[in-house]
């Protein structure tokens, strides 16, 4: 990687050939878009533009979990040849599920002191609170940790069969059942529906090489029919938001979108920015507090009058910039502050 090497972090480079930095970047730019999508509609950062414009920005970003979901799958795949039962399941205890449920707890918090127990009004304190861990209410975007804890439960099968190439004769079916189950009102709704991106992932790890090779030819088609479904979802929403079928084609243009990003990422690695690595390495810390970064920030302003402050195209922009930096500083404090310690309290 040459000059690139700095910013791997260390955990990326024991072993020869184990880390993938095209890789580490794309997830950085996944949670990039995940931040983006919800500094987008939110408070002051929210957006009183143009319709037209609104939705291309947000019909772009929606369903871009799809891409976290993807890489997770093709990780999960790269260190499958590493995979022991007791390691595998602890480690997601403690690296995700444990600082899931420390960073749950100003939420639940305020639901029960602040809130009055709403959602979970009509449930004892106690109900409450496992109900927001089991469906992760405790942020707007905390579902996705029940979901993906699902799908980690899946862990030893897709271990066993995941190297075996016949065992993908299944990803075209799972496909159609994600298109038909749509997002869902509880985990393993969810990970039903989320299961199908991250085989593909796992698929797209075994085939590396022949990927790379291949999907060149595959690239301008591809470009062209997630543009098209992109265009045609916009519409939709615009035009027919009774219909369903908006979240399908986000389904198939992120599915399409994730073969893209891998492919052009791999090929101009060299000239991917460094920042991409960076937030690769606090990527689930940033993913467990930048909601609460917003609500700060928001607050904070509040208190100096600019809660009216112009919101457009610019302004959100900025909003993305600002919470992700400020999250970042944050985690790199806790960092400091409790050494190792800080991958139980926020992921990284």
């Amino acid at each position: 990687m040459g000059s690139r090497r700095a910013w791997i972090p260390w955990f990326c480079r024991r072993g020869v050939g184990l880390y993938l930095g095209y890789i580490h970047s794309f997830r950085g730019l996944a949670i990039l878009m995940i931040v983006s999508g919800h500094v987008l509609p939110w408070g002051l950062f929210g957006w009183d533009g143009s319709e037209w414009e609104y939705e291309m920005v947000r019909t772009f970003l929606r369903n871009d979990t799809i891409a976290f979901v993807f890489i997770s799958g093709f990780l999960f795949q790269h260190l499958a040849h590493k995979f022991e039962v007791k390691r595998y399941y602890l480690s997601k205890f403690k690296f995700v599920l444990l600082p899931y449920l420390v960073v749950c707890i100003p939420a639940i918090l305020k639901m029960l002191f602040v809130d009055g127990g709403a959602p979970y009004e009509n449930a004892s304190p106690f109900a409450a609170v496992l109900y927001t861990w089991y469906y992760g209410t405790g942020q707007q975007y905390l579902w996705y940790i029940p979901m993906i804890t699902v799908v980690f439960l899946l862990g030893v099968p897709l271990n066993k069969y995941g190297s075996k190439p016949g065992f993908y004769a299944c990803l075209p079916v799972l496909i159609i059942l994600s298109l038909f189950l749509g997002r869902g009102p509880n985990p393993w709704h969810n990970a039903a529906y989320f299961l199908s991106i991250y085989v593909l992932g796992m698929w797209v790890r075994l085939h590396l090489d022949a990927f790379h090779l291949r999907f060149r030819s595959w690239l301008v088609p591809s470009i062209l029919v997630s543009t098209g479904l992109y265009c045609l979802e916009i519409w939709l929403r615009l035009n027919r938001p009774d219909l369903p079928l908006a979240l399908a084609l986000s389904y198939l243009r992120w599915a399409i979108g994730c073969l893209i990003i891998c492919w052009l990422f791999k090929k101009y690695e060299e000239r991917l920015p460094e920042v991409l690595g960076s937030l690769a390495t606090l990527s689930f810390g940033i993913f467990f507090i930048h909601g609460y970064a917003i609500s700060a920030v928001e607050r904070i302003l509040a208190r100096f009058g600019l809660h009216q402050a112009p919101k457009n195209l610019l302004m959100v922009l900025l909003g993305i910039v600002v919470i992700t930096g400020l999250t970042s500083l944050v985690l790199v404090v806790i960092k400091k502050v409790t050494g190792k310690k800080s991958r139980y309290l926020v992921g990284c």
